[in-house]
């Protein structure tokens, strides 16, 4: 007797045959129909088929685009056989959030070193092992190997890395120098957002440990100029804190409540990561361009 063949949802083959896919890139790729059903009919991920069903030959090809990266405009401020210190450009993603994202640091180091990307299992690694927000430019830790990203991993968890930022913020701060230490969570409801928690908070055991340093370098009308000095690494930690005492970064769609009636068009926050030191190691970014920018 000849064995029946196997029926299973579409999804449940993929996540068999390519591992490194998350569920949530699989359902990209269904939608997107890089995986079909017979003669290239769109196919749902729960839908119950057999393996001879599907052709996979779309998303094949695409996978291996992924892996040779892209050339992209990046200047390098480090380099040696275990990481790159980059100045990331306002706009570049640290990290592919979706299948079909490009123009990302990993599409970057792809390009540059291919041999990267066999360091690195998953389809669109994190090869950062601290991150900037897309719109944040300047100094950023790219690894070349699997064990360079989890020393460095350690070193930011370690509090070994101390980051300097500067920030063009709204307002006019009343002393040239402050200290913000509010815990830093998830706004309820709203995951893409943090929230700086009060003292009652911190008691509560709210949020994650989040101390900013800033000196103010600059003032000029409605707004100024600061330095911001972080020991701790949360989302947004400069943004919200910044935010939290009603000074928030020019071109801050997500935090400045006043964003829409601003008169200064801008295409990202104004935020720049200048300076990185953990031990002998010390790297930093031009600061003048940004500095001179009003």
């Amino acid at each position: 007797m000849s064995e029946t063949p196997s029926i299973e949802r579409a999804g449940t083959w993929v996540r068999r045959l390519y591992p490194d896919l998350s569920r949530r890139l699989i359902g990209e790729a269904f939608r997107t129909r890089l995986v079909t059903g017979p003669g290239g009919a769109k196919l749902s991920k729960g839908a119950r088929v057999q393996e001879v069903d599907l052709d996979f030959r779309g998303l094949e090809n695409f996978l291996k685009t992924l892996r040779t990266g892209k050339s992209l405009n990046v200047s390098i401020l480090f380099e040696d056989a275990s990481i790159w210190v980059i100045d990331k450009p306002a706009g570049m993603p640290s990290l592919p959030l979706h299948l079909h994202e490009k123009g990302t640091v990993t599409d970057w180091a792809f390009h540059q070193a291919p041999a990267t990307a066999q360091e690195f299992s998953a389809i669109q690694p994190t090869l950062c092992p601290h991150r900037l927000d897309t719109g944040t430019s300047g100094v950023l830790v790219v690894a070349k190997t699997k064990e360079s990203f989890e020393a460095w991993r350690t070193r930011f968890k370690s509090k070994e890395v101390q980051k300097s930022y500067l920030a063009w913020c709204w307002g006019n701060p009343s002393e040239e120098t402050f200290t913000i230490d509010s815990p830093i969570g998830h706004c309820a409801g709203d995951r893409t957002r943090m929230r700086a928690h009060t003292e009652e908070g911190a008691l509560m055991g709210l949020g994650r440990e989040a101390l900013t340093n800033f000196t103010v370098l600059k003032t000029l009308g409605d707004r100024f100029l600061c330095r911001a000095d972080t020991e701790t690494g949360v989302t947004h930690q400069v943004r919200v804190h910044l935010a939290s005492i009603g000074h928030p970064l020019l071109g801050d769609e997500l935090y400045d409540d006043q964003y829409e009636v601003r008169d200064t068009p801008l295409e990202h926050h104004l935020l720049r990561a200048v300076k990185l030191t953990s031990g002998e190691l010390n790297f930093q970014a031009d600061e003048t361009a940004f500095s001179s920018l009003f």
